[in-house]
């Protein structure tokens, strides 16, 4: 979603919860986003959501789930495992603050991911606040990423919203 002050804002409240200190224990959630504590039956928190917004950052800078399976009993077992790989050739445009910033929420255990806070304070979200010019440094999306994103066949608000995010990191030359 994208407010009149075009800010983008993806949000989903059909799970959400009014207070912000219950842990829950209760498996739910899209498979491919699910957090490995909730799939180990553990308590969790919030801390789920980091792990929910790192898988879709890796999809909107890759167009590549990072754990992926048609049967979602060996998809749980690679998210509880945590190995995701930031090889595929996309991420060859995507700068070493991206990969980062991915690393540091697609983390196993949930207190050492890093917080919301932390998240909009680290050096790849600095690099895209308006107060910075954007440069060629700034992560760059080819073609193929563009196609996958695309081709997604997620709800439409929420494709609505990658490629409102694709355009402001692009440059004039790569949507054209």
């Amino acid at each position: 979603m994208v407010t009149t002050n075009d800010e983008i804002k993806v949000i989903d409240f059909g799970l959400s919860k009014n207070a912000r200190s219950v842990t829950n224990h209760q498996i739910v959630g899209t498979p491919f986003y699910i957090a490995p504590e909730i799939i180990q039956d553990k308590p969790y928190d919030t801390q789920v959501d980091i792990w929910s917004l790192g898988v879709l950052l890796y999809i909107m800078l890759s167009g590549h789930y990072p754990f992926s399976a048609n049967q979602q009993t060996v998809l749980f077992e690679k998210i509880v495992r945590g190995h995701y790989s930031l090889n595929h050739e996309e991420f060859d445009s995507v700068s070493s603050e991206g990969k980062d910033l991915i690393s540091k929420m697609l983390v196993l255990e949930p207190k050492l991911r890093l917080t919301a806070c932390q998240i909009l304070k680290h050096p790849w979200f600095i690099k895209f606040s308006p107060a910075q010019t954007v440069t060629k440094s700034v992560d760059q999306l080819d073609v193929k990423t563009f196609t996958k994103l695309r081709n997604y066949k997620g709800v439409s608000h929420f494709k609505r919203a990658a490629m409102n995010i694709l355009i402001k990191m692009s440059s004039e030359e790569q949507l054209q």
